[in-house]
Protein backbone atom coordinates (compact mmCIF):
# COMPACT_ATOMS: atom_id res chain seq x y z
CA UNK A 1 0.00 0.00 0.00
CA UNK A 2 2.79 2.36 0.89
CA UNK A 3 4.54 1.75 -2.35
CA UNK A 4 1.36 2.41 -4.27
CA UNK A 5 0.87 5.75 -2.55
CA UNK A 6 4.45 6.68 -3.22
CA UNK A 7 4.02 5.93 -6.89
CA UNK A 8 0.83 8.02 -7.06
CA UNK A 9 2.52 10.96 -5.32
CA UNK A 10 5.47 10.70 -7.68
CA UNK A 11 3.17 10.75 -10.70
CA UNK A 12 1.33 13.80 -9.37
CA UNK A 13 4.62 15.58 -8.82
CA UNK A 14 5.73 14.74 -12.34
CA UNK A 15 2.49 16.14 -13.76
CA UNK A 16 2.91 19.34 -11.74
CA UNK A 17 6.47 19.71 -12.98
CA UNK A 18 5.33 19.26 -16.59
CA UNK A 19 2.53 21.81 -16.13
CA UNK A 20 4.92 24.31 -14.62
CA UNK A 21 7.45 23.66 -17.36
CA UNK A 22 4.77 24.10 -20.02
CA UNK A 23 3.67 27.41 -18.48
CA UNK A 24 7.24 28.60 -18.43
CA UNK A 25 7.80 27.46 -22.01
CA UNK A 26 4.78 29.25 -23.54
CA UNK A 27 6.05 32.81 -22.99
CA UNK A 28 9.36 31.83 -24.49
CA UNK A 29 7.64 30.52 -27.61
CA UNK A 30 5.51 33.67 -27.70
CA UNK A 31 8.64 35.75 -27.38
CA UNK A 32 10.13 33.91 -30.29
CA UNK A 33 7.00 34.52 -32.34
CA UNK A 34 7.05 38.19 -31.31
CA UNK A 35 10.70 38.44 -32.17
CA UNK A 36 10.02 36.75 -35.48
CA UNK A 37 7.15 39.13 -36.19
CA UNK A 38 9.30 42.07 -35.21
CA UNK A 39 12.12 40.75 -37.31
CA UNK A 40 9.75 40.32 -40.25
CA UNK A 41 8.43 43.82 -39.78
CA UNK A 42 11.99 45.09 -39.56
CA UNK A 43 12.89 43.20 -42.68
CA UNK A 44 9.89 44.63 -44.47
CA UNK A 45 10.69 48.14 -43.29
CA UNK A 46 14.29 47.61 -44.22
CA UNK A 47 13.31 46.33 -47.60
CA UNK A 48 10.96 49.25 -48.12
CA UNK A 49 13.57 51.73 -46.96
CA UNK A 50 16.23 50.03 -49.01
CA UNK A 51 14.00 49.95 -52.04
CA UNK A 52 13.11 53.60 -51.60
CA UNK A 53 16.72 54.56 -51.19
CA UNK A 54 17.69 52.38 -54.11
CA UNK A 55 14.89 53.86 -56.20
CA UNK A 56 15.84 57.38 -55.23
CA UNK A 57 19.45 56.72 -56.00
CA UNK A 58 18.59 54.92 -59.20
CA UNK A 59 16.19 57.64 -60.26
CA UNK A 60 18.74 60.32 -59.52
CA UNK A 61 21.37 58.47 -61.48
CA UNK A 62 18.92 57.80 -64.29
CA UNK A 63 17.78 61.41 -64.28
CA UNK A 64 21.34 62.65 -64.30
CA UNK A 65 22.20 60.31 -67.13
CA UNK A 66 18.99 61.11 -69.00
CA UNK A 67 19.43 64.83 -68.49
CA UNK A 68 23.00 64.67 -69.70
CA UNK A 69 21.94 62.73 -72.78
CA UNK A 70 19.01 65.09 -73.36
CA UNK A 71 21.25 68.12 -72.93
CA UNK A 72 23.81 66.70 -75.32
CA UNK A 73 21.07 66.02 -77.85
CA UNK A 74 19.55 69.47 -77.35
CA UNK A 75 22.93 71.14 -77.72
CA UNK A 76 23.59 69.23 -80.89
CA UNK A 77 20.13 70.16 -82.14
CA UNK A 78 20.73 73.80 -81.25
CA UNK A 79 24.06 73.80 -83.01
CA UNK A 80 22.49 72.22 -86.06
CA UNK A 81 19.46 74.52 -85.86
CA UNK A 82 21.62 77.61 -85.49
CA UNK A 83 23.77 76.57 -88.40
CA UNK A 84 20.65 75.91 -90.46
CA UNK A 85 19.15 79.25 -89.44
CA UNK A 86 22.39 81.01 -90.35
CA UNK A 87 22.32 79.38 -93.77
CA UNK A 88 18.68 80.30 -94.26
CA UNK A 89 19.24 83.94 -93.38
CA UNK A 90 21.55 84.41 -96.38
CA UNK A 91 19.19 84.65 -99.34
CA UNK A 92 18.87 86.07 -102.82
CA UNK A 93 17.63 89.66 -102.94
CA UNK A 94 14.10 89.84 -104.37
CA UNK A 95 13.07 93.40 -103.45
CA UNK A 96 12.72 95.12 -106.87
CA UNK A 97 14.27 98.50 -105.98
CA UNK A 98 17.47 96.67 -104.95
CA UNK A 99 17.64 93.43 -106.96
CA UNK A 100 20.50 93.66 -109.46
CA UNK A 101 20.94 97.38 -108.78
CA UNK A 102 23.52 97.23 -105.98
CA UNK A 103 26.93 95.58 -105.96
CA UNK A 104 25.82 92.34 -104.32
CA UNK A 105 23.09 89.76 -104.87
CA UNK A 106 22.60 88.11 -101.44
CA UNK A 107 21.45 89.54 -98.14
CA UNK A 108 21.34 88.39 -94.53
CA UNK A 109 18.34 89.00 -92.28
CA UNK A 110 17.29 90.08 -89.71
CA UNK A 111 18.52 93.64 -90.21
CA UNK A 112 19.07 96.37 -87.62
CA UNK A 113 15.33 97.11 -87.68
CA UNK A 114 14.52 93.45 -86.83
CA UNK A 115 12.95 92.77 -90.22
CA UNK A 116 13.10 89.03 -90.79
CA UNK A 117 11.54 88.82 -94.27
CA UNK A 118 12.00 90.69 -97.52
CA UNK A 119 8.28 91.42 -97.56
CA UNK A 120 8.73 93.50 -94.39
CA UNK A 121 11.65 95.31 -96.04
CA UNK A 122 9.64 95.94 -99.20
CA UNK A 123 6.77 97.47 -97.20
CA UNK A 124 9.22 100.07 -95.85
CA UNK A 125 11.21 100.76 -99.01
CA UNK A 126 8.17 101.11 -101.26
CA UNK A 127 7.43 104.42 -99.52
CA UNK A 128 10.82 105.84 -100.52
CA UNK A 129 11.07 104.11 -103.91
CA UNK A 130 10.48 107.44 -105.63
CA UNK A 131 13.39 108.97 -103.69
CA UNK A 132 15.63 106.05 -104.62
CA UNK A 133 14.77 106.50 -108.31
CA UNK A 134 15.20 110.28 -108.34
CA UNK A 135 18.84 109.84 -109.19
CA UNK A 136 20.46 112.32 -106.79
CA UNK A 137 23.15 109.63 -106.43
CA UNK A 138 23.48 105.91 -107.01
CA UNK A 139 24.75 105.80 -103.45
CA UNK A 140 21.31 106.73 -102.16
CA UNK A 141 20.08 103.39 -103.52
CA UNK A 142 23.12 101.63 -102.04
CA UNK A 143 22.48 103.33 -98.69
CA UNK A 144 18.79 102.38 -98.61
CA UNK A 145 19.29 98.81 -99.79
CA UNK A 146 22.29 97.94 -97.60
CA UNK A 147 20.63 99.42 -94.51
CA UNK A 148 17.55 97.24 -94.91
CA UNK A 149 19.14 94.33 -96.82
CA UNK A 150 22.70 94.03 -95.45
CA UNK A 151 25.16 92.28 -97.73
CA UNK A 152 25.66 88.60 -96.91
CA UNK A 153 29.23 88.19 -95.66
CA UNK A 154 29.60 84.50 -94.81
CA UNK A 155 29.09 83.52 -91.18
CA UNK A 156 29.43 87.03 -89.81
CA UNK A 157 26.74 89.71 -89.60
CA UNK A 158 25.51 91.39 -92.76
CA UNK A 159 27.56 94.31 -94.10
CA UNK A 160 25.89 97.70 -93.76
CA UNK A 161 26.89 100.98 -95.46
CA UNK A 162 29.83 102.83 -93.96
CA UNK A 163 29.26 105.97 -91.91
CA UNK A 164 31.32 107.88 -94.48
CA UNK A 165 29.16 106.57 -97.33
CA UNK A 166 26.03 107.76 -95.54
CA UNK A 167 27.39 111.23 -94.72
CA UNK A 168 28.66 111.91 -98.25
CA UNK A 169 25.40 110.70 -99.77
CA UNK A 170 23.42 112.89 -97.37
CA UNK A 171 25.51 115.93 -98.29
CA UNK A 172 24.80 115.34 -102.00
CA UNK A 173 21.16 114.23 -101.82
CA UNK A 174 19.54 116.08 -98.94
CA UNK A 175 19.25 119.45 -100.78
CA UNK A 176 17.65 117.77 -103.78
CA UNK A 177 15.23 115.76 -101.65
CA UNK A 178 14.20 118.95 -99.86
CA UNK A 179 13.60 120.63 -103.22
CA UNK A 180 11.06 117.87 -103.93
CA UNK A 181 9.46 118.39 -100.51
CA UNK A 182 11.02 115.36 -98.79
CA UNK A 183 12.94 115.21 -95.51
CA UNK A 184 16.03 113.09 -95.05
CA UNK A 185 14.69 109.66 -93.93
CA UNK A 186 14.91 109.25 -90.15
CA UNK A 187 16.13 105.64 -90.52
CA UNK A 188 19.26 106.87 -92.33
CA UNK A 189 21.11 107.74 -89.12
CA UNK A 190 24.69 108.11 -90.35
CA UNK A 191 26.28 108.35 -86.89
CA UNK A 192 25.01 104.88 -85.94
CA UNK A 193 26.71 103.16 -88.90
CA UNK A 194 30.06 101.32 -88.76
CA UNK A 195 33.39 102.77 -89.86
CA UNK A 196 34.98 99.44 -90.79
CA UNK A 197 33.88 96.19 -92.44
CA UNK A 198 31.14 98.06 -94.30
CA UNK A 199 30.10 99.06 -97.83
CA UNK A 200 32.03 102.00 -99.25
CA UNK A 201 30.76 104.76 -101.49
CA UNK A 202 30.53 104.11 -105.23
CA UNK A 203 31.23 106.67 -108.00
CA UNK A 204 28.59 109.40 -107.98
CA UNK A 205 26.16 109.53 -110.89
CA UNK A 206 22.91 111.34 -111.56
CA UNK A 207 20.64 112.34 -114.41
CA UNK A 208 22.18 115.05 -116.58
CA UNK A 209 18.79 116.51 -117.56
CA UNK A 210 15.68 117.45 -115.61
CA UNK A 211 13.31 117.53 -118.58
CA UNK A 212 11.99 114.87 -120.93
CA UNK A 213 13.56 114.04 -124.25
CA UNK A 214 12.24 111.89 -127.05
CA UNK A 215 14.99 109.35 -127.71
CA UNK A 216 15.38 106.04 -129.53
CA UNK A 217 14.31 103.12 -127.38
CA UNK A 218 17.48 101.10 -126.81
CA UNK A 219 16.28 98.92 -123.94
CA UNK A 220 16.97 95.26 -124.84
CA UNK A 221 13.49 94.10 -123.81
CA UNK A 222 11.74 96.63 -126.06
CA UNK A 223 13.41 96.11 -129.43
CA UNK A 224 10.56 94.21 -131.09
CA UNK A 225 7.77 96.69 -130.29
CA UNK A 226 6.01 98.92 -132.81
CA UNK A 227 7.10 102.06 -130.91
CA UNK A 228 10.63 103.21 -131.74
CA UNK A 229 11.10 106.25 -129.49
CA UNK A 230 10.46 106.91 -125.83
CA UNK A 231 10.77 109.53 -123.09
CA UNK A 232 13.64 109.99 -120.65
CA UNK A 233 13.67 110.51 -117.70
CA UNK A 234 10.59 108.41 -116.99
CA UNK A 235 7.83 109.22 -114.52
CA UNK A 236 9.99 107.93 -111.65
CA UNK A 237 12.90 110.23 -112.50
CA UNK A 238 15.05 107.41 -113.89
CA UNK A 239 17.35 108.24 -116.77
CA UNK A 240 20.25 105.81 -116.37
CA UNK A 241 19.49 103.37 -119.17
CA UNK A 242 21.74 100.66 -117.73
CA UNK A 243 19.94 100.71 -114.38
CA UNK A 244 16.56 100.73 -116.12
CA UNK A 245 17.53 97.69 -118.21
CA UNK A 246 18.72 95.84 -115.08
CA UNK A 247 15.51 96.62 -113.22
CA UNK A 248 13.40 95.50 -116.17
CA UNK A 249 15.44 92.30 -116.37
CA UNK A 250 14.00 91.26 -112.99
CA UNK A 251 10.71 90.62 -114.79
CA UNK A 252 12.09 88.37 -117.54
CA UNK A 253 11.01 85.21 -115.64
CA UNK A 254 7.53 86.73 -115.45
CA UNK A 255 7.53 87.30 -119.21
CA UNK A 256 8.77 83.74 -119.72
CA UNK A 257 5.81 82.47 -117.69
CA UNK A 258 3.45 83.79 -120.41
CA UNK A 259 1.13 85.18 -117.74
CA UNK A 260 0.07 87.93 -120.19
CA UNK A 261 0.86 88.54 -123.88
CA UNK A 262 0.95 92.29 -123.17
CA UNK A 263 3.34 92.28 -120.19
CA UNK A 264 6.40 93.29 -122.24
CA UNK A 265 4.53 96.18 -123.88
CA UNK A 266 3.33 97.35 -120.48
CA UNK A 267 6.83 97.24 -118.93
CA UNK A 268 8.39 99.16 -121.81
CA UNK A 269 5.67 101.81 -121.60
CA UNK A 270 6.28 102.21 -117.87
CA UNK A 271 10.08 102.39 -117.90
CA UNK A 272 10.40 104.45 -121.10
CA UNK A 273 7.01 105.99 -121.92
CA UNK A 274 6.35 106.04 -125.64
CA UNK A 275 6.67 109.11 -127.83
CA UNK A 276 3.60 109.89 -129.91
CA UNK A 277 3.06 112.65 -132.48
CA UNK A 278 2.73 115.17 -129.65
CA UNK A 279 6.37 115.88 -128.87
CA UNK A 280 7.25 116.02 -125.19
CA UNK A 281 4.07 114.33 -123.94
CA UNK A 282 4.48 111.15 -121.90
CA UNK A 283 2.25 108.45 -123.34
CA UNK A 284 1.75 105.76 -120.75
CA UNK A 285 0.06 102.38 -121.13
CA UNK A 286 -3.68 102.72 -120.56
CA UNK A 287 -5.14 101.81 -117.16
CA UNK A 288 -7.28 99.07 -118.70
CA UNK A 289 -4.12 97.39 -120.01
CA UNK A 290 -2.45 97.73 -116.61
CA UNK A 291 -5.44 96.10 -114.89
CA UNK A 292 -5.48 93.20 -117.33
CA UNK A 293 -1.73 92.57 -116.92
CA UNK A 294 -1.87 92.88 -113.13
CA UNK A 295 -4.81 90.50 -112.74
CA UNK A 296 -3.08 87.90 -114.92
CA UNK A 297 0.48 88.24 -113.61
CA UNK A 298 0.33 89.34 -109.95
CA UNK A 299 -0.20 85.78 -108.58
CA UNK A 300 2.70 84.49 -110.69
CA UNK A 301 4.94 87.38 -109.58
CA UNK A 302 4.16 86.66 -105.93
CA UNK A 303 5.15 83.03 -106.39
CA UNK A 304 8.36 83.83 -108.30
CA UNK A 305 9.47 86.56 -105.88
CA UNK A 306 9.00 84.57 -102.69
CA UNK A 307 5.78 86.26 -101.58
CA UNK A 308 6.29 89.91 -102.58
CA UNK A 309 3.22 91.84 -103.74
CA UNK A 310 2.69 93.35 -107.19
CA UNK A 311 5.25 96.22 -107.41
CA UNK A 312 4.13 99.65 -106.30
CA UNK A 313 5.35 101.14 -109.59
CA UNK A 314 2.73 99.11 -111.39
CA UNK A 315 -0.28 100.24 -109.36
CA UNK A 316 -2.88 100.90 -112.04
CA UNK A 317 -4.32 104.10 -110.58
CA UNK A 318 -1.10 105.78 -111.78
CA UNK A 319 -2.08 105.36 -115.43
CA UNK A 320 -4.83 107.18 -117.39
CA UNK A 321 -7.99 105.57 -118.66
CA UNK A 322 -8.36 105.35 -122.42
CA UNK A 323 -11.44 107.59 -122.09
CA UNK A 324 -9.51 110.37 -120.31
CA UNK A 325 -9.35 113.36 -122.67
CA UNK A 326 -6.64 115.14 -120.63
CA UNK A 327 -3.95 112.46 -120.94
CA UNK A 328 -2.69 110.32 -123.78
CA UNK A 329 -2.40 106.59 -123.21
CA UNK A 330 -1.57 103.80 -125.61
CA UNK A 331 -2.55 100.19 -126.17
CA UNK A 332 -0.58 97.42 -127.90
CA UNK A 333 -0.22 97.68 -131.69
CA UNK A 334 -0.98 101.41 -131.72
CA UNK A 335 2.62 102.37 -132.46
CA UNK A 336 2.41 102.03 -136.24
CA UNK A 337 -0.52 104.44 -136.43
CA UNK A 338 1.03 107.03 -134.12
CA UNK A 339 4.65 107.18 -135.27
Amino acid sequence: MVSTKVIIVALVLCLLVEVLYAQESRPRAGNRRTRNRNNNRGNRAGNRGGNRAANRGGNRAANRGGNRAANRGANRGNRGGNAGASRRRCEEIQVPMCKGLVGYARTKLPNRFNHTTQLQVYRVLEHIWALIDRGCSHNFRLLACSLFLPKCAGRGPGREPCMKTCKKTKRICQPRLESFGYDWPAQFDCDSLPKRRCLKMEPHNTCSVDYTLCEPIDLPMCQDLSFRTGMSPNMFGQCNRTEIAIEMGQFQPLIDSNCSPHLKFFLCGVYMPFCTRTEGVLSFPCQELCTDVRDSCAPVYERLSGGLPWPNKFQCHRYPMSTNANYTCVMPNEGAALT
